[in-house]
C-alpha cells in the first residue's frame, strides 16, 4: 500500500480496507481473549517444559503483537484528531492527538510489528508441521478441526 499513487485506483479503497480489518481483528481477538479467560484452552499434549513455555510464549506473543498493531493502528488514523471511520454509520472517536514525530514514530513501530508478527506466524507454523509430520501427534488437527484423537498414519 505504501507504494499507491494518488491515482492508483486503490488508493483510498485498500487504506480503508486495511482499518477496516485491522479493527474488526482487534475486537475478534479481545473477544477470544475474554472467551480464553472464561473458557481455558484444552492441555497441550506435549509434556516436554521447553516446549510448553515455547507454545504459550507464542500464543502470548501473537495476541500481544496483534494488540498493538491494533493500537498502533488506531493511534496513526487518529492521531490527527479526526475519528476512524469504519462506514458512514461506525465511527470511533480519537482520544488524543499526536504531533509529526509521534505519528512517524506509530507508523515505524506498526510496520516492524506487522514483521515480528509474520516471523513469529512462521516460527509457530512450523511447530505446528512439526508436530503433524514429525511427532505425528494431534496438536495440528485440534487446531485446525477440533479433534482430539492420535492421528493414524
Amino acid at each position: 500500500m505504501v507504494t499507491l499513487t494518488y491515482y492508483d485506483p486503490y488508493y483510498h479503497t485498500l487504506p480503508q480496507w486495511h482499518k477496516v480489518i485491522g479493527f474488526i481483528v482487534g475486537a475478534l481477538t479481545f473477544a477470544r481473549l475474554l472467551w480464553r479467560y472464561y473458557s481455558p484452552s484444552p492441555k497441550l499434549l506435549t509434556q516436554h517444559p521447553w516446549e510448553i513455555l515455547a507454545a504459550k510464549t507464542a500464543h502470548f506473543t501473537l495476541y500481544l503483537f496483534i494488540i498493538l498493531m491494533t493500537l498502533t493502528g488506531y493511534l496513526i488514523t487518529t492521531g490527527n484528531g479526526e475519528p476512524l471511520r469504519l462506514s458512514d454509520e461506525f465511527i470511533v472517536l480519537a482520544i488524543t492527538t499526536l504531533d509529526e514525530t509521534e505519528l512517524l514514530m506509530m507508523g515505524n513501530l506498526h510496520k516492524w510489528l506487522a514483521y515480528g508478527f509474520i516471523l513469529t506466524i512462521l516460527i509457530h507454523t512450523a511447530a505446528s508441521l512439526k508436530h503433524h509430520y514429525h511427532r505425528k501427534d494431534a496438536t495440528l488437527t485440534r487446531m485446525l478441526f477440533t479433534g482430539c484423537k492420535k492421528r493414524s498414519e
